[in-house]
């Protein structure tokens, strides 16, 4: 019997079927064990961009954002922006 006979393909679907479904379970207990503790666990949308903003980040100084920036892209401290504008068109 070769691997694409339809037997095998049924058995395959109802294989990801059944673990697609124990994922799902799996998820619907960890949401209600964080929402039991009073966790937060979507991720807010910033309404001007919408642009999901973890909570920890708003919590974060100027410094500590740069700081973190500059960690995430470091290794070429010779390039600069020539220029920045904000989406506003108000400043450059």
């Amino acid at each position: 019997m070769d691997s694409d006979s339809p037997a095998d393909s049924k058995l395959q679907r109802l294989v990801m079927s059944d673990s697609m479904d124990k994922l799902k379970r799996e998820n619907q207990r960890l949401v209600a064990l964080l929402e039991r503790h009073g966790i937060e666990w979507r991720v807010p949308v910033d309404e001007e961009t919408t642009t999901p903003i973890h909570p920890v980040v708003r919590q974060l100084s100027t410094e500590a954002k740069i700081h973190c920036l500059q960690t995430l892209f470091r290794g070429r401290s010779d390039v600069y922006a020539q220029r920045w504008e904000s989406a506003k068109g108000d400043r450059s």
